[in-house]
């Protein structure tokens, strides 16, 4: 476990399994579905994901063979975090 990014990518899928049960208890006063919480975790992850993205995007020893392509590389990661963050935001205000 010592890449920050996988730790990250857990707690914060973690912490937003736990905001959804606690959304969906107080709004609706029932159980989240086990599919809205596995979303949730990925989406999690992928916020992680998308940040780590971006760094290694802007480290010149990660991408030398594709030096002209990294802003792409960095916008990539960019939409990986605004999806994440969109999907999480719609499960969460959907309870």
């Amino acid at each position: 476990m010592s890449d920050p990014y996988l730790v990250a990518s857990i707690a914060l899928g973690l912490l937003g399994i736990v905001a959804l049960f606690v959304v969906a208890v107080i709004k609706k006063r029932q159980r989240p579905e086990l599919s809205d919480g596995v979303i949730v975790f990925l989406a999690a992850a992928g916020i992680s994901s998308g940040i780590k993205v971006c760094f290694l995007s802007l480290n010149s020893n990660v991408l030398q063979s594709i030096e002209n392509e990294r802003a792409y590389v960095f916008l990539g990661g960019l939409a990986v975090v605004w999806v994440s963050l969109d999907t999480i935001w719609k499960l969460l205000t959907k309870h």
